[in-house]
């Protein structure tokens, strides 16, 4: 394996990381990482799916993602009383 492929898939490993411990990733983050114009639109679904199946929600800006999970941790919230 090429030593760009390695560092791409450490990458994505990181990405995939940071989306588990944050709940989220921000759509400019995936895109940064693998451009559409250099891999094509079927690399980018297929980590898209990645995302997806390790529950790891893309949204384009943190107000978006804070928006997104406020209902749910006042729902939380709610039956805990």
């Amino acid at each position: 394996m090429s030593l760009a492929i390695q560092e791409k898939d450490e990458q994505v490993r990181s990405l995939v990381n940071l989306g588990k411990e944050r709940g989220y990733l921000l759509h400019d983050e995936v895109i940064e990482l693998l451009p559409v114009e250099e891999h094509g639109p079927e690399n980018i679904d297929k980590l898209f799916s990645t995302f997806e199946r390790e529950s790891i929600e893309i949204y384009e800006d943190v107000a978006a993602a804070k928006a997104a999970k406020e209902p749910a941790a006042r729902k939380a919230k709610g039956k805990k009383k």
